[in-house]
């Protein structure tokens, strides 16, 4: 959602998901919060205590996943996430906007292609929270998992260019 600007990145577009878990929110806050809730199967007004723990629990379940694809692709496989080779990795750290610049507008894909495809009046006027939902926990997993990928290989670029002295500047 940080990607586009209708209603500032869907801050502005009310909605329903679950009805029964209480008033509308915004589309935003669906993809940010209530999505990945309900696939932790938590509650929409769960606190950190509980929240980190299913996070914990998530997390290791994408790891192990993201493992066996690897270990699937190592063997010739091919293995995709949506479409995306775990081997798809920008860690050019003398250009980190040509990074930012190509994931957002990767994940932009996704909010033309399904977040916002059904059309702003049938996203306010029906329930987020069913069909809508269900084609959705795959985008954010693989999201989620992406993200993870590529924040650990910053990491290990940064620590691979600091162990070689090659270059490293202090505002990396």
């Amino acid at each position: 959602m940080h990607t586009e600007d209708l209603s500032r990145g869907g801050n502005g577009i009310p909605v329903t998901f679950d009805a029964h878990h209480g008033a509308r929110i915004n589309l935003h806050e669906v993809w940010d919060t209530a999505i990945p809730r309900k696939i932790a199967n938590l509650s929409q007004s769960v606190g950190f205590r509980e929240e980190k723990p299913a996070a914990m629990r998530w997390a290791a379940s994408l790891a192990k996943r993201v493992k066996g694809a690897q270990r699937a692709e190592e063997a010739g496989a091919g293995v995709e996430l949506g479409g995306w080779r775990l081997e798809d990795q920008c860690t050019d750290l003398s250009d980190p906007q040509e990074c930012a610049l190509l994931w957002a507008t990767e994940t932009n894909v996704f909010v033309c292609s399904y977040v916002l495809a059904p059309g702003l009046e049938w996203i306010e006027a029906n329930d987020l929270g069913g069909e809508y939902y269900d084609g959705a926990v795959g985008i954010v997993e693989v999201q989620i998992v992406k993200a993870g990928l590529r924040a650990a290989a910053w990491v290990n670029a940064v620590a691979a260019l600091r162990r070689g002295g090659e270059g490293f500047r202090e505002d990396l």
